[in-house]
């Protein structure tokens, strides 16, 4: 399956940025690219998501410093490649640096997408230790916050009842002055154990294509260092299960390695993801009775893998494992229960052409309760059924104008209530004045989201 690349070019030559695209396509690459070439242009690419940046470092008028600084403020986890005609290892080191993770000589494109691949696996790995990291911060905030609190109970309790007894004044003082302390610290106990539970009660929702999606690419140079070919495939829609990404990336990724280790250098792991939430994992070979099966039994690990704990998330998140076969392939069927994306609140239209952000936002509608609907362009958006309640779409919509399908729909639907996503909202006075529209500038943070939501649902801003 072609992997999905978002392209950002740094580069003025026409043709050299086509000879570009091509070498990614030949790299099985489903490439969608924008090249800029100033300052200004730059700056607007930014305001969009990219897996990969490319810079020419030979640009007139723009220097690669003057671009790395922009991107290293705007964008700092985005990964750097630099291509030059000709580089001297003092310049080499310079370029790296400021925040270039490799150098591609444009004599050399041959090199190209091995360093991307490289890069693009890099940036998945990060992303999954950061994920980690947090995930065990919280959970030693949520264990000492537990402990706090136990504490602070046991010296409540023991103020009031020395408070009882026949005290001084000096005393009854000093016993109200721990009363108030006690109180700070239960206020801060509070906020610390927020803390430990805020990911693991929003975060119990996972876009299972997404996952899979990034799993293939982590563990694809893996596979093909053994002998065996990794292939995921996924439905054009984001499909939801009730597990966090952590947790599904877990799971996905131990399967796929018992499944690679079983398959003996040979053959094609295939990792499948179903609309109804189901993912299915075959390997070459029938399930013999010391293979996947006794894996899955706990009576045996293959060359370290343990899925003991792919047995425990699956138990705790409600979730069902089967095997069988087919065809002589052994066939893992992984039943997630699906995250509903029905809710008891009101339906949302999120028209966003951005996969990324689309599924950030839905993801964060659904875990607030609302019924999500989904559209990339406007034709999409016309057609949606049912109709909705309140209406998400980005002002920037790629080639297309959000703006007029906001007046299309509240034309028909006169009690809708809208919010406009926009790069440049001082661009959007004189055609939304008057209307009481809500606006956001991106990028968004779930705090402006969460309160603009509260105030649409109140239906307190309108098309007018």
């Amino acid at each position: 399956m072609a992997r999905a690349l978002r392209l950002l070019m740094i580069e003025d030559n026409p043709d050299d940025a086509s000879l570009i695209v091509m070498q990614f396509r030949r790299g099985d690459f489903q490439v969608e690219s924008e090249q800029v070439y100033t300052q200004a242009t730059l700056d607007r690419a930014l305001d969009q998501d990219w897996d990969l940046a490319l810079l020419d470092c030979h640009l007139p008028g723009f220097t690669p410093e003057r671009a790395l600084e922009t991107m290293r403020k705007r964008a700092p986890t985005l990964p750097i490649i630099a291509l030059t005609g000709v580089v001297g290892e003092e310049r080499a080191a310079h370029l790296m640096r400021l925040g270039c993770r490799d150098l591609v000589l444009k004599g050399r494109m041959d090199r190209l997408v091995p360093a991307a691949e490289r890069e693009l696996s890099r940036t998945e790995e990060v992303d999954a230790l950061r994920a980690s990291a947090m995930e065990a911060s919280e959970h030693l905030a949520r264990a000492v916050a537990t402990d706090l609190q136990n504490l602070l109970a046991m010296a409540g309790t023991n103020v009031e009842l020395l408070g009882r007894r026949a005290l001084d004044p000096a005393a009854l003082q000093e016993l109200e002055a721990l009363r108030e302390a006690i109180s700070r610290g239960h206020a801060l106990t509070a906020d610390l154990a927020r803390f430990g539970r805020a990911r693991e009660e929003a975060s119990v929702c996972c876009a299972l294509d997404e996952v899979a999606g990034r799993i293939e690419r982590l563990l694809a140079p893996a596979f093909r260092r053994s002998g065996v070919r990794l292939v995921a495939r996924v439905p054009e829609a984001a499909v939801w299960a009730a597990i966090t990404p952590t947790e599904c990336f877990g799971l996905m990724r131990s399967l796929l390695l018992a499944a690679m280790d079983l398959s003996e250098g040979k053959g094609t792991v295939n990792l499948v993801v179903r609309e109804d939430a189901m993912v299915l994992v075959t390997h070459p070979g029938e399930p013999a009775s010391g293979g996947m099966r006794a894996l899955l039994g706990g009576k045996t690990e293959s060359k370290g893998i343990d899925l003991t704990e792919t047995r425990r998330t699956l138990k705790a998140r409600g979730g069902r494992i089967g095997i069988g076969a087919k065809d002589g392939n052994t066939v893992l069927q992984i039943q997630l229960k699906p995250a509903a994306a029905k809710g008891m609140g009101p339906a949302v239209l999120l028209v966003q052409a951005e996969k990324g952000l689309r599924r950030v936002v839905g993801r964060f509608l659904i875990q607030e309760g609302y019924e999500l609907l989904e559209a990339s362009t406007l034709a999409e958006a016309r057609e949606t059924s049912p109709l909705p309640d309140i209406l998400i779409v980005d002002a920037d919509l790629r080639g297309e104008d959000g703006v007029q399908l906001a007046l299309e729909l509240g034309n028909r639907l006169p009690g809708l209530r809208v919010c406009l996503l926009a790069s440049r909202p001082a661009e959007l006075r004189g055609r939304i004045d008057g209307r009481g529209w809500a606006v956001l500038e991106k990028p968004i943070s779930p705090e402006q989201l969460t309160r603009i939501l509260r105030v649409l649902r109140e239906g307190e801003l309108r098309v007018g």
